[in-house]
Formats: C-alpha cells, sequence, structure tokens
C-alpha cells in the first residue's frame, strides 16, 4: 500500500477563509485543490510498504519519536514549487524550526534499516494546497503569491506523528492514518 509519514495540519476557521479566498481569486486556473480538512507536513514518502515494514514502523514510531515533546510551527507564506512560468505545486510555508528538522532527521534514521531511501533533496517543510494543471493568467497567481509571500497564516502545535495511508480516487487522493504516534516528551 502507498504510505507516507507525516504530522497532520488542522486549519482554524479564519485559515481556511484565506484559502478558500484564495481558490475563488484562482478560480479560472485549472488547479486540483486539497481538501483543507487532510492538510499534512511529509517527513518521509515511503511509497509502497508492506504489511511487515507497516509493523516495524509501528515499533521504531514507540521508541524513537514517542520522546519528541509536542512541537510549534508557524505556517506563513504561499508559494510554488516548479519553474517560476510553469508552476506545479502551490504551498504554504513553514517557518524554520529546529525540532522538526530533528524530528525529520529521527524519522529519516528510524526508516532507512526498514529498507526505505531518504529523500536526496533534503528537508523544505511545506504544506501542500494545490497541484496545478494549467494557468491561464501568471500574472494573477504571481501577484497572489507575491501579496501572501510573507503573510503568517496560522501557529500550530503538532502532538503527534502519523503514518497515512494514500489512496488514489478520481476526486483525488484519500488518505488515512495507519498509526498514529503522541509526542509525549516534556517540553
Amino acid at each position: 500500500m502507498r504510505t507516507f509519514i507525516a504530522l497532520g495540519i488542522s486549519l482554524n476557521l479564519t485559515s481556511i477563509e484565506l484559502l478558500n479566498n484564495l481558490k475563488q481569486k484562482l478560480c479560472h486556473d485549472k488547479i486540483r485543490w486539497v481538501n483543507f480538512e487532510t492538510l499534512h507536513l511529509t517527513l518521509f514518502f515511503l511509497g509502497e510498504a508492506n504489511e511487515t515494514q507497516i509493523n516495524e514502523i509501528d515499533s521504531v514510531f514507540k521508541a524513537h519519536i514517542s520522546p519528541f515533546a509536542p512541537l510549534g510551527i508557524a505556517l506563513k507564506g504561499i508559494g510554488t514549487f516548479g519553474q517560476k512560468h510553469n508552476p506545479k505545486v502551490l504551498w504554504l510555508g513553514v517557518e524554520p524550526c529546529e525540532t522538526l528538522k530533528e524530528l525529520y532527521a529521527k524519522v529519516n534514521e528510524m526508516v532507512s534499516p526498514i529498507g526505505f531511501i531518504p529523500d536526496k533533496r533534503g528537508f523544505n517543510p511545506h504544506v501542500t494546497i494545490g497541484r496545478i494543471k494549467r494557468i491561464d493568467n501568471m500574472q494573477l497567481i504571481e501577484s497572489v503569491i507575491e501579496e501572501a509571500g510573507n503573510q503568517s497564516i496560522q501557529d500550530l502545535i503538532i502532538d503527534k506523528v502519523t503514518l497515512y495511508k494514500s489512496t488514489s480516487t478520481p476526486n483525488g487522493p484519500v488518505y488515512a492514518p495507519l498509526i498514529e504516534q503522541q509526542l509525549m516528551g516534556s517540553v
């Protein structure tokens, strides 16, 4: 089954309204928007994982993830991945956070012996909000991103790491938690 390890992101009403306004502004472009109820910050995309590997991840989660304390992250800014005039992904930025980097490093360290190869591109924390198929008005998306580029969106406290199963559907992927590990260390 197709899997990934991530931090679930729960937006408040103000943030959801901001994203709905963004959707409205960009409604003439072909963007497949992510369901704002299932937003997440991916720590490691595993890809195909079998039952044995999932059981091993459950064991190492308890040993290596539970000692982390809940962490605060700040969502800030909106941007894109891809070429400047041909963006492919629309995202919310995540302010740099040392504890988040440590958690990412620990996840990479713990899944490597289970048979998963770390991403060579490194860690660029973000929350995908849309996948861009076609942009009709490049100037509009550029101005929207410039306007929101440094805007504070929301501060969050993350208290668990989740192994998700991803199932493709005609309406986009559906994510289901397989394993959730609370962060139980002291702040």
